[in-house]
């Protein structure tokens, strides 16, 4: 237990020193720096956080411009495929020979369509219709992320293939509206995948975009607030050499114009003992 003289009687230092001791280790040693200067790491810690939440928002726009572009890609094969379908059905159903012949020629050209899109299909190095696998990756390194499996949406790969219109028989007709019908479904259920990933990235871009809103508000509080804008006039006075409005304080705890950045606690005063200044505090 430590005991000095102050001013007007003795002052008791025992307990507050275990109640220092005990802050310091509870605070993992960080409670010996200055409060000004945690109050200032806060502040940029925050600012820090938003900034690398900026990146993943980047990282998140890149994705979703991939993913909307497969989503295009197959919604555009997917509207020629339901044509050719409807087109095939009015084939069928058809009496007069001629019609059936101008229809199988709208057919043809449809197909002629579809290998045109698959072609126009490249996206960042990968081409969105023909097997290639894609990566959705919401984060810059690419370290992870969706892999969705890529599928052949030519007309070979769907199975399909032009009628001749000079020799139209009902078998033919039925066997390609089946193919159709069937590359359809595939394709609606492909579809889906970028739908559903289109929905994840845009809820985790909703949550970056809070979380950067909160961190900058943070900060921001903290360097508009007294408290901060004390705090950096007092780490600029430490690094500058300059004085701090503190430094023509009385002693004692009297406190000059201007904020006080002397890092005292509240209910400390300054005392003296035989020309040591040493502090008491009043508990």
């Amino acid at each position: 237990m430590v005991t000095t003289e102050g001013n007007d009687r003795a002052r008791v230092f025992g307990p507050v020193i275990r109640k220092k001791v005990d802050l310091m280790k509870a605070d993992d040693g960080r409670f010996s720096d200055p409060a000004e200067t945690r109050l200032i790491r806060l502040a940029g810690t925050l600012l820090a956080r938003s900034n690398a939440l900026e990146q993943r928002i980047a990282a998140i726009e890149s994705a979703t411009q991939t993913c909307n572009c497969a989503m295009v890609v197959s919604e555009t094969v997917l509207d020629l495929l339901s044509q050719s379908a409807g087109i095939l059905e009015k084939i069928r159903v058809s009496p007069d020979v001629d019609s059936r012949r101008i229809l199988a020629g709208y057919f043809s050209k449809i197909l002629q369509q579809i290998d045109a899109v698959v072609l126009e299909a490249s996206y960042d190095g990968k081409n969105l219709a023909l097997n290639d696998s894609i990566t959705i990756c919401t984060d810059m390194t690419r370290g992870g992320g969706f892999l969705i499996e890529g599928i052949d949406m030519s007309c070979e790969g769907l199975g399909l293939s032009p009628l001749n219109p000079d020799n139209l028989s009902n078998p033919e007709i039925v066997e390609q509206l089946l193919k159709t019908e069937q590359a359809v479904n595939k394709l609606k259920a492909y579809s889906y995948s970028y739908t559903t990933v289109s929905e994840m990235l845009n809820t985790h871009m909703a949550f970056t975009r809070r979380m950067i809103d909160i961190f900058n508000d943070g900060s921001e509080r903290i360097n508009n607030s007294r408290a901060g804008q004390s705090a950096i006039a007092h780490v600029l006075s430490e690094i500058c050499g300059l004085p701090s409005n503190d430094d023509s304080a009385p002693e004692g705890g009297g406190r000059g114009p201007g904020p006080d950045y002397s890092g005292r606690e509240p209910g400390e005063r300054l005392s003296k003992s035989s020309g040591l200044a040493t502090r008491g505090y009043d508990y």
